[in-house]
């Protein structure tokens, strides 16, 4: 992103001078490691950046310990009502306080004036990195993140949060665990709502989600006011799809045609395309259950969902029986697989 220096608003890297004010544009300088921020952070380094924030890791200089900082960009941070939001969202996603989902530990402004939000900071590999080098999971692996990643979507519906954009890349696997995960990404969706307004009904461009994990009512434009945790299970659905089989229900090719696809297709049959992996049927019940383009027909809610799962882990007698489809790499790590729901529920 470039930023005009004179009206401080954010543009596309593409463009050399304000569309508004013809100011030529410059790139803001990242903090460099060690700025102290408030007297309370040191910089470790800049790690990410999207159109409403930067991410710093830094330390904690009362304890030491990592955390993240979200901080948001100059363009927004001249619009005193979406610094009210970004203000709200963080408070609220501050009461949520659950094992399997990044904490947000505290809210504050740079010197600079920029609002930002303090996380935890969360060490492991992303799911999307483990199904590209273990996929197809045992259907007992597959059931026990699923719970995990359930139980953390059912705290957060029960304060009316939506997540909206469930997916691989927002589950981590913690570094030094028996697998157990955190899900990244609350919020972040509602922010992008407020800053595309009705753009993203009508522009696939600019939908809220990623196109292969939406649920049919995101891809039709819905607004988050008009969505439940029904269009999170569709995307678990999705997710669990890929942990059992490696491959997505649905292929397109655009943005376009992914849309359509979660409206209209009907998902690749698991017990037809992937009969070798011997997968159960009641799981696989269960997986395209949560892919019905009905969300009524889906499981009521993310606490529903995990009684089901724990219904059909019941019926699978721990049993590991999925094959793999092809040798692998080895992961990046050695991760001991998990027993399924249970040992979560023991700790």
């Amino acid at each position: 992103m470039r930023t005009c220096p004179r009206c401080r608003l954010d543009h596309p890297d593409e463009l050399t001078v304000c569309p508004d004010d013809g100011t030529p544009l410059v790139e803001p300088a990242p903090w460099p490691e060690g700025t102290v921020i408030q007297g309370k952070y040191r910089v470790v380094a800049k790690i990410g950046e999207d159109v409403i924030c930067t991410v710093y890791k830094a330390h904690q200089l009362k304890n030491e310990q990592l955390c993240t900082l979200h901080v948001m960009s100059w363009g927004l941070a001249c619009d005193p009502a979406f610094v009210k939001l970004f203000e709200q969202d963080a408070l609220q996603r501050r009461k949520l306080q659950h094992a399997a989902i990044a904490r947000v530990e505290g809210v504050g402004a740079a010197d600079d004036g920029r609002p930002f939000i303090v996380m935890e900071y969360v060490t492991g590999q992303s799911l999307k990195r483990y199904i590209e080098l273990e996929a197809p999971f045992a259907p007992v692996r597959a059931c026990a993140l699923a719970w995990q990643v359930a139980s953390a979507l059912d705290a957060a519906h029960a304060l009316g949060m939506i997540h909206r954009d469930v997916k691989p890349d927002s589950i981590y696997l913690l570094d030094g665990t028996a697998e157990k995960i955190k899900l990244l990404g609350l919020g972040i969706s509602k922010l992008r709502e407020a800053l595309l307004g009705d753009r993203f009904r009508t522009s696939p461009e600019a939908v809220i989600g990623t196109f292969q994990y939406l649920s049919p009512e995101q891809a039709l434009g819905h607004l988050g006011s008009q969505l439940d945790g029904r269009a999170d299970l569709y995307a678990l659905g999705v997710v669990m799809y890929q942990m059992l089989t490696r491959e997505l229900p649905f292929q397109a090719k655009s943005a376009a045609d992914w849309m359509m696809a979660h409206i209209q297709s009907v998902p690749t049959s698991i017990r037809v395309a992937y009969a070798q992996l011997g997968i159960p049927e009641p799981l696989i019940n269960l997986v395209m259950q949560c892919l019905h383009k009905n969300r009524e027909q889906r499981p009521a809610s993310a606490r529903q969902f995990m009684r089901d799962l724990e219904r059909v882990e019941g019926e699978l007698g721990g049993n590991d029986i999925a094959a793999p489809a092809a040798p692998k790499p080895a992961p990046p790590e050695t991760r001991k697989p998990s027993p399924g729901w249970m040992f979560w529920k023991k700790q």
